[in-house]
């Protein structure tokens, strides 16, 4: 197994630096498109691929806080979809 291949670690930190602005800046539009990208490819990754966010407390914030913005988030990204919720998922 090749590690630490020069255009995947370029890609890969380039993705997470423009993930990292967008989540400082609370640019909805480009976490949408981010996870519509992921969306799109976790299938070819297994069976089993889980979304795992991982952010940086700036500054730290009660729990209610980050649950609050958690949530408000999704309901930018919710508005922002173009597909319709599925019917069978509640």
């Amino acid at each position: 197994m090749d590690i630490d291949l020069p255009d995947v670690v370029a890609e890969v930190t380039a993705q997470f630096q423009r993930y990292e602005t967008a989540l400082v800046s609370n640019d909805v539009a480009v976490l949408g498109e981010q996870l519509a990208q992921y969306v799109s490819e976790a299938r070819s990754f297994g069976p089993n691929t889980s979304l795992i966010v991982f952010t940086r407390p700036r500054p730290v914030q009660t729990l209610d806080a980050y649950y609050r913005k958690m949530w408000l988030t999704l309901d930018q990204l919710a508005r922002l979809d173009k597909n319709p919720w599925p019917s069978d998922i509640p």
